[in-house]
């Protein structure tokens, strides 16, 4: 017999305590990765977290709301801009894919 639960219909198997082994694999390979993506957003939630308080902070110091976007705009232009160059500059280094037609 199946039950109805909050996300809607459980099948009993599961419902009893049983999970199928598709289900509850322990940590594989591809698993593995999964562990730095949560820690790239945790670590993302903080940066986020940052941003508002010092925005807040800056905000209500008096400074304007354009000056303060501004000043994100450049610092995240400084910040990025190497990255960009330097990932660039590897792609061209690479074999393109496509052939020419002649």
């Amino acid at each position: 017999m199946a039950t109805f639960g909050v996300g809607g219909f459980i099948p009993e198997e599961i419902s009893r305590g049983f999970i199928p082994e598709e289900i509850s694999q322990e940590a594989s390979p591809s698993t593995q990765g999964s562990k730095y993506l949560i820690l790239a957003v945790v670590l993302l939630r903080f940066a986020f977290a940052g941003l508002a308080i010092i925005a807040k902070s800056a905000l209500a110091k008096g400074m304007s709301p354009f000056t303060f976007a501004v000043y994100r705009n450049a610092i995240a232009t400084v910040t990025f801009a190497p990255f960009a160059l330097i990932f660039e500059r590897l792609a061209s280094l690479s074999p393109s894919l496509s052939y020419e037609i002649h």
